[in-house]
């Protein structure tokens, strides 16, 4: 008996399967960071709450959310949060002020339209008005001006939490917003005349989100980290299998009135379905970083340096290897 236990221990050794110890000896309780609004962003983490792949892997949450991703971040920095869900232009401005983290896989693309009032027909009538913004150091306001540069036109930012801004733009003191869904979605839906200036970045698949965890985690229980990715692999697979009861799913814990029919629109405007940073569109948005001097040279030297520093594709690589002929089930 204890020979062939030997031979089964040797045999996962030696095909690099992960050891899935953790899940079957102890319970991990991640202290776990979003935003407001932000459910169907993040929908791989709520498929895998709700159909307990995160249980499965011996993961629990406790969830903590805030209006923006650098708040986030900062509750991060204190050693409040274990995991953050959040954007690639505030992770690499915390990166530049001194954060520590592990970047384990991207969650979201898209995810940065541009919301507004009817008069607000074309990029060119935004030109010297004003646009609200979900903060300065947000993927949104990177996006925004991203936007300005690609038709030409200079717009004064108006950075404010982004459940303000909806109020904002429908008494007219912006003309438009960016932001993210699901709130983008229940201001066209709920505010006269709000339209889909842009529902998508100028950037093609442009990155927008991405998870995160604490070093001190990922080298301390590397097998909860694997567990946790495998969940999250596991929430995108269902999405792209049974998009309509995954969509249930998010809808349930977006908890707002007409959330099937927010999360229906909102879904247009995102890709919840590709692990992988973007590198070109990140490469892109890290350059607008530089060059609106959000982050100095000397801080991190290029892109390139950054992904050697802060991002760590092991966990993914070892997750998809372990699911290679698991096909989701509702």
């Amino acid at each position: 008996m204890l020979i062939r236990l030997f031979a089964v221990f040797l045999t996962v050794a030696l095909l690099g399967l992960p050891d899935l110890g953790h899940a079957q000896g102890k319970t991990l309780t991640l202290r776990v960071g979003d935003q407001v609004g932000s459910e169907l962003d993040y929908g791989p983490f709520w498929i895998a709450v709700e159909k307990g792949y995160l249980k499965e892997e011996g993961i629990t949450h406790v969830r903590k959310t805030y209006a923006n991703g650098p708040l986030t971040l900062l509750d991060f920095n204190k050693g409040d949060l274990d995991m953050v869900m959040a954007g690639l232009g505030p992770y690499i401005q915390a990166a530049a002020q001194g954060s520590d983290y592990v970047m384990i896989m991207s969650i979201t693309k898209g995810n940065a339209p541009i919301i507004a009032r009817p008069e607000i027909k074309t990029p060119k009538d935004l030109n010297g008005k004003k646009v609200g913004s979900p903060g300065l150091g947000t993927i949104q306001d990177t996006m925004l001006s991203l936007y300005e540069k690609q038709h030409g036109i200079k717009v004064e930012h108006v950075p404010t939490k982004i459940t303000d801004l909806v109020a904002m733009l429908e008494k007219g003191d912006v003309v438009a917003f960016t932001g993210w869904e699901t709130v983008a979605a229940t201001t066209v839906l709920k505010v006269k005349g709000a339209h889909y200036l842009a529902p998508w970045p100028v950037l093609p698949n442009a990155e927008s989100l991405e998870v995160i965890v604490s070093r001190k985690l990922a080298q301390s229980d590397p097998n909860a980290v694997l567990g946790l990715t495998r969940a999250l692999l596991k929430g995108m697979r269902y999405y792209e299998k049974h998009e309509e009861d995954a969509l249930r799913i998010l809808a349930k814990a977006m908890n707002v009135p007409d959330a099937m029919e927010i999360a229906k629109l909102g879904k247009g405007q995102i890709k919840i379905t590709d692990p992988y940073i973007d590198q070109k569109s990140s490469q892109i948005i890290f350059q607008t970083l530089l060059d609106t001097k959000k982050i100095l040279p000397e801080k991190l030297a290029s892109f390139d340096d950054f992904t050697k520093r802060f991002v760590d594709y092991s966990f993914l690589k070892k997750a998809e290897e372990s699911l290679k002929g698991w096909e989701p089930k509702k």
